[in-house]
């Protein structure tokens, strides 16, 4: 039942949860800042601590503005492709 009758009830749901949580995690920053401040080393270090550190610790401004620009880009094709994703599935 769950499988045939639920799961694809419940689908486009569980598509815009999963979307919405994926791209939570490009803006996780101060949780993971007030603990660790990205280490040891680099192990914890998300890619707005790489782009934080880049910028205002070794005042690399327009490399920043570059990977900044990269991850707008590289959201913004996976929100459309699984909005269309989505749109198809209907």
């Amino acid at each position: 039942i769950f499988f045939k009758i639920v799961l694809p009830a419940i689908k486009p749901i569980v598509w815009i949860a999963l979307l919405i949580r994926g791209l939570d995690l490009f803006r996780l920053f101060d949780v993971v800042w007030a603990l660790t401040k990205g280490g040891p080393g680099t192990r914890t270090e998300t890619i707005s601590i790489y782009a934080y550190i880049q910028g205002f610790q070794q005042f690399e401004t327009s490399y920043t503005a570059a990977v900044a620009f990269m991850v707008i880009v590289l959201l913004s094709i996976v929100v459309i492709l699984a909005l269309r994703r989505m749109e198809i599935a209907r």
